[in-house]
């Protein structure tokens, strides 16, 4: 069935009526009868024409050639030719969705050149059943189609994502302001540029890149990738690639859209290392209620040693062979005291007398001791801030960890035949993203004391064990790995946190805070 109507761009009707009847045979001489009750529709303020199929027959239903066809035709009566008309064709239910140019119509109406008319076929799905089925044609005119590009660059525009349009041959034709600003490129250097010249990333030029992709699958498609920005720094992006056609339906080049996902890598990775600080934290938190438990036990024999020999003392003369055993199993049982006191503060069950205090002199003083004892050529640099507050502290502990810290990195420098350690004392506020990155620091203003050496490093795998109690780099005789442990203990038992960072090779820096008073 051929439908031919021919309607000018401005009428005066709002709806036509139309009733078809045919009647014919098919291909195997079955006779057919077809009914159409038809309703045409004009909206002339948004230039539509609804054709609407309003009944369909039994025998329209039955036939197996279900095609229906319909001409179209415009005529431009107005005062001015129309540039860059199209039509576009509708129907959601029979799946059609094209759009067609025509080109220019002039405004002379008795002129070929002023009207346009075509046949549109359109096949009725095999499981239609009988109903309506509008038919909806959409006459663009030069002014609509810049009215709906305007709108569509201005959502390009403001875009809160930064996009870019890239022809088929991977030159950057538009791009937003927010491109501009993740780029770091400015608008005058993306004229007459390819694509792969700013905010590349490592798919660019390959097979995996999105216009290769799109140019064969023609369809959506979404990556995870790292760009770089005019300064040389990558950022982090979702990228949604989207083909872009031509009113005719080609493949013409792609829309880009880049979401910064850096915040979200950020959080992810602030995330992780909470998490790997709360595992560690419950790693010793275990070993130093183990260790509790063994100080205790241990602090019961050495009680009993300790009495018996004394005991054991007074019926012995001086100068004696015995006597001098017992005096050497008497200093054993205060070395064993000491080293269980060390456990004990470990797991943070030593009493320990926090005053408020300047920790200045307490300072140089542990330093001082260490650098007695020095005797590899290892320059010790201070600079210690007599003007930083007090804070709520063991002083005879942190001088602990004072010394502790600096003999480590003196023996790290020995092992290189000298080097450079450093004491920096001052003050230091934490901000509110830095307090997030560690579960016991929060926002507000710290004192931060910093061990400095350009020893021989840590390695990761150290890095991760290093506070744990009897976990040792050292030779069998040199240590008793409880030094670091011990440090970790007294910093957090004084509501501080203790951070490293080492290179190997190169050296190693420990910052410990401790909240002024």
């Amino acid at each position: 069935v051929t439908l031919k109507f021919q309607l000018p761009i401005e009428v005066d009707e709002d709806t036509f009526n139309v009733l078809i009847h045919a009647e014919g045979e098919d291909e195997n001489g079955t006779n057919h009868e077809v009914d159409m009750d038809l309703e045409l529709e004009v909206d002339k303020e948004s230039h539509l024409l609804k054709i609407t199929r309003a009944s369909l027959t039994p025998a329209e239903a039955s036939c197996n050639r279900r095609n229906m066809q319909a001409s179209l035709g415009i005529i431009n009566i107005g005062n001015e030719d129309e540039e860059d008309v199209s039509v576009q064709i509708l129907n959601s239910d029979l799946g059609v969705d094209s759009e067609e140019s025509i080109g220019e119509l002039t405004a002379e109406p008795n002129e070929d050149e002023s009207k346009f008319s075509n046949t549109y076929s359109f096949n009725v799905p095999s499981d239609a059943e009988a109903g309506s089925y509008p038919i909806t044609f959409r006459v663009l005119y030069d002014d609509d189609r810049k009215k709906a590009e305007e709108v569509a660059f201005q959502m390009f525009d403001v875009a809160a994502d930064g996009m870019r349009l890239i022809d088929k041959d991977f030159n950057m034709l538009r791009v937003n302001d927010t491109f501009l600003h993740m780029s770091g490129v400015s608008k005058d250097k993306i004229e007459n540029v390819k694509c792969y010249d700013y905010f590349q990333c490592e798919f660019c030029e390959t097979e995996q890149c999105p216009m290769f992709q799109m140019s064969r699958k023609k369809r959506r498609i979404e990556l995870e990738v790292v760009c770089m920005k005019a300064d040389g720094n990558g950022i982090p992006c979702i990228l949604t690639a989207t083909p872009f056609m031509n009113a005719s339906g080609e493949f013409v080049g792609i829309i880009e859209d880049f979401k910064d996902i850096s915040e979200y890598k950020k959080a992810e990775e602030k995330r992780l290392g909470l998490e790997s600080q709360l595992r560690q934290s419950q790693k010793l938190e275990s070993i130093g209620t183990m260790a509790n438990g063994i100080a205790h036990s241990l602090n019961n024999i050495i009680g009993a040693i300790r009495g018996y020999a004394d005991m054991a003392m007074e019926n012995q003369p001086k100068d004696t062979k015995i006597r001098n055993y017992i005096e050497h199993i008497i200093k054993g049982t205060k070395d064993a005291k000491e080293l269980s006191s060390q456990m004990l503060i470990f797991s943070r069950k030593e009493i320990t007398d926090l005053r408020e205090v300047q920790l200045q002199h307490y300072i140089e003083e542990a330093v001082n001791f260490v650098e007695a004892a020095m005797t590899s050529p290892v320059k010790v640099v201070r600079n210690i801030n007599e003007k930083c507050g007090s804070v709520l502290a063991d002083p005879n502990q942190i001088q602990q960890v004072v010394m502790n810290l600096c003999m480590n990195a003196y023996q790290a420098m020995s092992e290189k035949g000298g080097g450079v350690l450093e004491i920096v004392y001052d003050e230091f506020r934490i901000d509110q993203e830095f307090a997030e990155k560690y579960a016991n620091l929060y926002e507000g203003k710290y004192a931060k004391l910093s061990i400095i050496d350009t020893g021989s490093g840590i390695d990761e795998m150290t890095m991760v064990r290093m506070f744990e109690p009897f976990f040792t780099t050292k030779k069998v005789g040199e240590g008793s790995g409880l030094g670091l442990s011990v440090v970790h203990g007294i910093v957090r038992e004084h509501n501080g946190e203790i951070i490293v960072n080492s290179e190997k090779d190169k050296g190693t820096c420990f910052d410990v805070y401790l909240p002024l008073a």
